[in-house]
């Protein structure tokens, strides 16, 4: 086996141990955002029963659709999983809104997209609940590997596809939601990457019969799997998708372009009949059904704790509709500016030099042409659709971090940057060589050597880093065994932000300070024990609480527990 080959193998294991030694160096399963809570869930749930639905402890009661954690929302199905597709479809949008009560059963299904925990699922069904963690790195891998020989096939430069795969494992981002096992993110580019791979490299007709069409019909069921991961990334998908078919309709053969589509759509069946079971219908998805269901401004995928907020814009809102779709919470021209300087480029300077180095280099040369049109034409599109956003996913709001939305979120340009980066590194080398620096063989390595170290503090060490990640799960283990000690397995608990590790173990309500909740816990009192779990309220919150709030109905809060800067309350009706 060549040395090289040998390397190659050594740095995967290592990136692939760097990944689970995290996911799985914790004393309990749990996880550090609502979002990858649900779809371990409902990952297991699939493993147990092959469902996507978790029936409701509370039936038919005005206040049942309060009761589910973020990324989670309660809907009225028919009990059988399979008969629902011939059933009476879901309530009205206006019936949701009313909070009309049917006699159908409700159920807490998915708000995010289903892909991740299909797939987890199966894995779990087969190898047991402890492999759900598994997919994602698994994915990572195979994707770096695609990533090599997709670059060594375009360029046919052995050093600068090493280079470019190496770049794109040790990126932060790449590498920290890798890391973060249950996120849709990595495990859509990765599914991408496996797509082209197929396509680009055709490595069955490469290797064994060339008359087969077993490529096509591979990249055809990635990329249908790579939107099951994320629906909401088809659009750009498919202009792509749709683009290539054009650029290359003169050497494409007809047969294996229907291959190729008819293996996608084969894929994505399986999905939309799901939507169609838990949602209503093919075409709605949980973020939809949880829109329809507001009363007042849209619902945003709210992932992890973050808060997303509207900004003023110059750009007039009344667009027409297919605008509303594409961009649908506007073009915020500040946010964008603001979100591209510190999440595309401050926060990881040493890569963003690289990428844009690479693309200085090759930017006269018409061989790229194509790349460079994808790539601004994409960095475009998602800066825009994405940059628009404002969240909060750290309280401190003044401090950049990887687990920001707007890192996975961007991480499609982070890939193709990978590439402008080992450009950038392979042209540095030679410019070296031919100045005769002495040991110019390793300048090379050594610019991927220090970019390895600079990522090692911000993945590792940084803030949101696997270290604290790991200290802050370690803490949320400690907080769950404190409520699950001091409450029944029947109560309901309104948390802030503990969801994420307290269900599905207890019921819960977020959060606390709503309308809707308020008015609600008189009534959730006369069926069963309730509790409150967050931020150790003030004396005067709790005053304000009793005496105003729940004055006409004297509900009590009573402090039974304190972990930390958190404490547990007995919400009492006198």
């Amino acid at each position: 086996m060549r040395r090289i080959t040998v390397l190659r193998s050594l740095a995967l294991l290592l990136f692939f141990f760097s990944v689970t030694f995290f996911a799985y160096s914790q004393s309990e399963m749990i996880f550090n955002s609502p979002d990858e809570n649900a779809n371990a869930v409902f990952a297991l749930q699939f493993a147990q029963d092959q469902t996507l639905a978790i029936q409701s402890q509370y039936q038919g009661i005005s206040w049942t659709n309060l009761v589910h954690p973020r990324s989670m929302i309660v809907v009225s199905r028919f009990p059988s999983f399979f008969k629902e597709w011939l059933a009476v479809p879901l309530r009205s949008s206006a019936e949701r809104r009313a909070g009309v009560v049917t006699d159908s059963i409700q159920y807490i299904v998915p708000v995010s997209f289903l892909g991740l925990s299909v797939l987890s699922g199966l894995f779990a069904f087969i190898f047991g609940s402890w492999s759900i963690s598994l997919v994602t790195p698994l994915l990572a891998v195979l994707a770096i590997f695609a990533w090599k020989q997709i670059l060594y096939r375009l360029t046919e430069n052995e050093r600068l596809s090493d280079f470019g795969a190496l770049l794109l494992m040790i990126h932060p981002a790449f590498w920290y939601y890798t890391g973060r096992t249950m996120m849709h993110n990595v495990g859509f580019v990765a599914l991408l990457l496996l797509a082209l791979y197929f396509i680009v490299c055709q490595p069955i007709k490469a290797n064994w019969q060339k008359t087969v069409i077993l490529d096509e019909f591979l990249a055809g069921l990635m990329l249908g799997l790579a939107i099951s991961f994320r629906a909401s990334e088809a659009v750009w998908v498919g202009v792509l998708v749709v683009g290539f078919l054009f650029w290359q309709r003169k050497e494409l053969v007809l047969k294996n372009v229907f291959v190729f589509l008819i293996s996608a759509v084969l894929i994505l069946l399986p999905f939309l009949a799901l939507n169609k079971v838990l949602y209503g219908s093919m075409l709605e998805t949980g973020y939809t059904v949880a829109d329809q269901s507001q009363t007042e401004a849209p619902l945003l995928p709210k992932e992890e704790s973050g808060v997303v907020a509207y900004q003023d814009s110059n750009i007039d809102k009344s667009w027409p509709a297919p605008l509303n779709v594409l961009f649908p919470f506007g073009i915020h021209e500040m946010n964008i500016l603001r979100n591209v300087w510190q999440y595309g480029f401050l926060l990881y300077p040493w890569m963003s030099i690289l990428s844009i180095l690479g693309i200085i280099f090759v930017f006269k040369d018409k061989g790229w042409r194509p790349l460079l049109i994808i790539t601004f034409g994409l960095s475009i599109w998602l800066a825009f659709v994405y940059g628009s956003w404002k969240f909060t996913d750290n309280p401190d709001a003044s401090i950049l971090t990887l687990g920001n939305s707007y890192v996975r979120y961007w991480l499609p340009l982070f890939v193709l940057g990978s590439l402008f980066a080992g450009i950038a590194v392979d042209k540095i080398g030679a410019w070296l060589k031919r100045r005769d620096f002495p040991f110019a063989d390793f300048g090379p390595w050594l610019i991927i050597f220090l970019v390895f170290l600079f990522s090692v503090r911000l993945v590792i060490w940084g803030n949101d880093g696997f270290i604290q990640t790991h200290d802050n799960l370690e803490s949320f283990t400690e907080k769950k065994q404190i409520v699950l000690e001091q409450t029944p397995p029947d109560c309901i608990i309104i948390v802030d932000m503990a969801d994420k590790y307290i269900f599905p173990d207890r019921s819960v309500i977020t959060p606390l300070r709503d309308e809707n909740v308020y008015q609600a816990i008189p009534e959730i009192l006369d069926q069963t024990s309730m509790f409150y779990f967050g931020i150790t309220l003030p004396k005067t919150d709790i005053e304000h609480l009793q005496s105003v709030v729940f004055a006409e109905n004297d509900i009590q809060f009573r402090k039974i527990a304190t972990v930390g800067d958190e404490s547990l309350y007995a919400i009492i009706k006198n």
